[in-house]
């Protein structure tokens, strides 16, 4: 994972939040505010880290993070090892594979290019639909 430059402001927090809890108790179904929230997450990190910023990188940093903060202060999320198992195969197993897979087709995008926002939410969907064991 990269290092994040910056912190998420308290917008961002609570979409994260709210994000977190669709990741956590959802099995898959295609929640639209979860979209939207992820929707400008996305849109407003990148905004402010630049074009020549892993955006799914720190996506995925600012997420773990805010887990560990959200597991801390609420029984709400005294578990998250459902989000935490979401975020770490989006990043770390299926974008990967879905590039290396998709090698021939799309050489030629950049991450940025690629993992747009509402792809992101259909691939967590995808992953939540599958469901547990996660490891």
């Amino acid at each position: 994972m990269s290092t994040v430059v910056f912190q998420p402001d308290a917008r961002d927090q609570g979409l994260l939040q709210e994000i977190i809890g669709y990741l956590n108790f959802s099995s898959g179904a295609s929640d639209p505010a979860f979209l939207r929230n992820l929707n400008a997450l996305v849109c407003g990190l990148e905004s402010r880290n630049g074009s020549s910023g892993d955006s799914v990188a720190v996506l995925c940093d600012w997420l773990n993070r805010r887990m560990d903060e959200l597991q801390k202060e609420s029984s709400t999320f005294g578990d998250v090892s459902q989000a935490r198992a979401v975020v770490g195969l989006l990043g770390g197993q299926l974008l990967p594979a879905y590039r290396k897979f998709h090698r021939d087709l799309l050489w030629h995008q950049s991450e940025r290019e690629l993992w747009r926002p509402l792809f992101l939410g259909r691939a967590i969907e995808a992953l939540l639909t599958q469901g547990g064991p996660w490891d």
